[in-house]
């Protein structure tokens, strides 16, 4: 069974991505084959900068091997190297009415927000689906964001079916409701747009500076302080042991810990959690060929797939039988 995902090259990866969309698949890889790219083309929505794009794509390649996704088990590309799935788009947007696509949240967002939203922002759930049931994806692990696009490509495998009589596996979602709204250090949800992210690649220094900076309430030093629903308290529980937050939780509860020293424990968790894949990153970087080469290597493996199922929908589309 084929668990998949994609990750745009839109920036830094940050603590919101891990626990919404890696750690997930990393938890999967020994249960199912891993498809997991690196989606350049959904990038294009919001930037054109070529140059950016490509730097960020190599970071991403970077950064997947270095949080722990081995080659052997998990098949990482780059979307652009497959076309087959840009072709399989064309069929689907064939087959998704106007005001349907229309009612899709993030270009709506879009248009309220008057950012003179690209077709391309329009297509972007048509994209998804045909990234999804190019490699006949069997489970995708998405944040609460993402679910309706995953529901526009159920029903999009359920019209491939009626249409072309094609068999077609109408994907899961894998939803990680405690860990896929991963708030951002101003308390909103984490993201790159909003420049409120946690980079889990970010230098030491910047680290303890973004970590600083979050605000917190005016509580005393020595008096009850509750860290549930708390910026702080959020990424404390997220990356710690159950029973060391719970710990934490009791101590501040009692008076013992102020805020910042609540925000110690989050810089420490934080370069502690992530020290060996911080390290990785940077020794995987310096061999920017060895990291295309892998990646080049696993398109073949995917394109392969994406070939034989669009081959499907071209038979019955050209078939003079």
């Amino acid at each position: 069974m084929i668990a998949l995902t994609g990750v745009r090259p839109t920036g830094e990866l940050h603590l919101g991505n891990y626990f919404g969309a890696i750690k997930p698949l990393l938890d999967l890889q020994e249960k199912y084959v891993i498809f997991l790219f690196v989606a350049d083309l959904h990038s294009l929505t919001t930037s054109c900068d070529i140059d950016t794009i490509k730097g960020n794509s190599q970071k991403l390649l970077a950064a997947f091997r270095a949080l722990g996704f081995d080659p052997q088990k998990t098949i990482i590309w780059v979307q652009s190297e497959i076309p087959e799935v840009c072709e399989l788009m064309y069929i689907l947007s064939a087959l998704t009415g106007f005001q349907y696509l229309h009612k899709g949240h993030a270009f709506k967002t879009a248009c309220l927000e008057n950012k003179n939203p690209t077709v391309a922002l329009f297509l972007y759930p048509v994209l998804m689906a045909a990234d999804i049931l190019a490699f006949q994806a069997d489970l995708v692990p998405v944040g609460v964001d993402q679910k309706q696009h995953l529901e526009i490509c159920r029903d999009l495998a359920e019209k491939l079916r009626n249409m072309f009589g094609v068999e077609t596996k109408i994907p899961e979602p894998l939803i990680m409701e405690s860990t896929c709204a991963v708030p951002g250090v101003d308390g909103r949800k984490m993201s790159k747009s909003y420049k409120n992210t946690l980079p889990i690649f970010a230098s030491v220094d910047e680290i303890v500076s973004i970590v600083r900076q979050v605000k917190t309430d005016s509580t005393p030093l020595g008096s009850p302080l509750n860290l549930e629903n708390s910026v702080l308290g959020s990424y404390i529980k997220l990356l710690s042991k159950p029973e060391d937050y719970e710990k934490i939780k009791k101590e501040a509860l009692a008076g013992n810990y102020g805020w910042g020293k609540i925000k110690e424990f989050v810089i420490e968790l934080f370069l502690s959690k992530f020290s060996y894949a911080r390290e990785k990153y940077v020794e995987l970087l310096s061999d920017p060929a060895e990291l295309w080469n892998q990646a080049t290597e696993g398109a073949k493996i995917a394109k392969e797939r994406a070939r034989d199922f669009l081959g499907s929908i071209l038979k019955r589309l050209n078939s003079h039988v």
